[in-house]
């Protein structure tokens, strides 16, 4: 009887089969990639999410807080706002309750004892990205990679503007504050937008032609304490 071939696939078998399998292994690869990048694009987009809202939230909770002061001291002439610009605000209230020694006296809580904050953006590390910077007497950074910051005030006759003059500060009444944030790292294949963001009062908080990823909030704070 003859011998069955059983010499195994041939040379050009072979090949076929390697090939076959390198695109179906590219392929799968590639899928991979694509997911896992996707993935990566969201959890970052969802980082400076939580970022602006987190800081917004810290910041508009103390600048509520502009001008207070308790009913034992009431009447001492506080100031609540003192600097008021497009991208810079600073104010004060009493702080007899936070276990700090706000005016460096060497008492603790004591009776009108004054906190003064200024909010404003900083490079807080020097790696040539600002951040929003808390400053009582040092400054901190409050949420990293912001690359604009605008307030927008409310005065008591109802006009807005984003530089009241001396003498509109104490006329302030609320306050819109918007923040610009990025991600932290470009996305890999995104193309540059050239994208202009400008704030509610006008302000321009910039043009970007890059690949970062780039989120805009606002928040309406009542300057209940103010006036």
């Amino acid at each position: 009887m003859k011998k069955l071939n059983d010499t195994g696939f041939t040379l050009i078998e072979l090949l076929i089969s390697i090939a076959i399998a390198s695109i179906m292994g590219s392929l799968i690869a590639s899928s991979f990639w694509q997911q896992q990048r996707s993935h990566n694009r969201q959890l970052e987009a969802s980082a400076v999410q939580q970022n602006l809202r987190a800081s917004m939230y810290v910041a508009g909770r103390e600048i509520r807080l502009a001008g207070y002061e308790p009913h034992s001291i009431r009447g001492s002439n506080l100031t609540a706002i003192t600097d008021a610009q497009s991208n810079t605000l600073t104010f004060s209230y009493e702080a007899a309750w936070d276990g700090t020694d706000n005016d460096n006296d060497g008492d603790t809580d004591e009776p009108g004892e004054l906190e003064t904050v200024t909010y404003s953006l900083y490079d807080a590390y020097s790696d040539g990205d600002t951040d929003l910077g808390r400053d009582s007497g040092t400054q901190t950074a409050l949420a990293e990679n912001i690359d604009g910051l605008e307030f927008y005030y409310t005065l008591d006759d109802g006009t807005r503007t984003v530089s009241p003059t001396a003498d509109q500060i104490e006329d302030i009444r609320a306050i819109q504050m918007t923040i610009l944030a990025r991600t932290e790292n470009p996305f890999q294949g995104n193309p540059a937008t050239n994208e202009t963001f400008t704030g509610p009062g006008g302000t321009s908080l910039g043009t970007y032609n890059d690949s970062y990823r780039r989120l805009m909030l606002s928040t309406n704070i009542i300057c209940r304490n103010a006036g």
